[in-house]
């Protein structure tokens, strides 16, 4: 990703695979904000470019969510862990 005819910011291959159809870019007061739909939305990645300096994903603190914000397959997933 980058400008035309000058040097990629982002360049290299993704850590893990993503949706392309369901991801997108925007400008956001003068800032490219670039959204990735990640394939397997359930795993933390460690970067975002392999080769990257990686992050320690256990020590992420996820924000607190209702079972009813997620999507039907997620909730379907989080409810059969919760049982099991």
């Amino acid at each position: 990703m980058g400008i035309k005819g000058e040097t990629p910011i982002v360049d290299g291959e993704f850590y893990n695979r993503v949706i392309v159809d369901d991801s997108f870019w925007t400008l956001e007061d003068g800032d490219v904000v670039v959204s990735l739909q990640k394939d397997n939305r359930m795993e933390w990645w460690k970067c975002v470019i392999k080769g990257d300096p990686e992050i320690n994903t256990q020590k992420v603190q996820p924000e607190n969510s209702k079972l009813s914000d997620l999507d039907g397959d997620t909730r379907q997933t989080v409810e059969k862990m919760m049982y099991d």
